[in-house]
């Protein structure tokens, strides 16, 4: 948030607004710029192809199927802005109704510039993937020896003998070979939830969810999370 003057930065009325702000962009993880205007034009322009190739809009004019369209991103964007967004402290006011107020108050122009969301969590999946990946493993050279494994009987020598037989009742350690060969569901990376919530706005969660669902796919997945 940016002020003319050093005097109004150091202003407990500003402060308190930016403060404000960055609760507002927290507790909002839709949004991902500050004005509608600011939704990059392949994003406006892939979203738009999405809208006008809906099942709805089958058999109606192109006109009228414009005039819907527009309509419907208009809504879109505004909820992917954060000007549009209902001010926590007060839903009849929106965050550019606040804005507006606050330049009345103080006396000067003020500008929510940019902002930067730090999500919590958020890339560790590779993490947790490559623990995955390290007890699947370890798992995998128990299963090839299975006399490597610690013994737990070390009471009489002369019952390592029929120790020796364990190989043979193979039939159950197949079991685990079958469940793995089942396919397993493709890995999700951040950077693809990153990318998909920049494209379609919604949540991690979401997110991560219409990427799984698809296969990973970004064009499958974001008409996944426009449904």
């Amino acid at each position: 948030v940016n002020s003319e003057t050093d005097f109004v930065a150091s202003n407990a009325i500003f402060k308190e607004f930016a403060t404000d702000v960055a609760m507002q962009i927290a507790a909002n993880p839709t949004v991902v710029c500050v004005s509608a205007d600011d939704v990059p034009a392949d994003v406006q322009d892939k979203a738009r192809a999405l809208e006008m190739g809906k099942e709805d809009l089958a058999g109606k004019p192109d006109d009228v199927k414009a005039k819907i369209v527009e309509g419907r991103l208009k809504k879109h964007f505004t909820e992917m802005a954060l000007l549009g967004q209902k001010w926590l402290k007060d839903e009849d006011m929106t965050v550019e109704d606040v804005l507006k107020a606050r330049i009345a108050k103080l006396g000067e122009n003020l500008v929510i510039r940019r902002f930067t969301r730090l999500t919590l969590g958020e890339g560790l999946e590779k993490r947790d993937a490559d623990f995955a990946a390290g007890v699947e493993a370890e798992l995998a050279k128990y299963r090839a020896d299975p006399n490597a494994a610690p013994a737990t009987d070390s009471e009489a020598p002369e019952e390592e003998a029929p120790k020796a037989d364990a190989p043979k009742a193979e039939a159950p350690r197949e079991e685990p070979g079958a469940a793995a060969a089942a396919p397993a569901a493709p890995a999700v990376s951040a950077a693809d939830v990153k990318a998909l919530r920049m494209r379609s706005g919604a949540g991690i969660l979401d997110s991560k969810k219409a990427l799984a669902e698809t296969g990973g796919g970004m064009e499958k997945a974001l008409e996944w999370v426009e449904k």
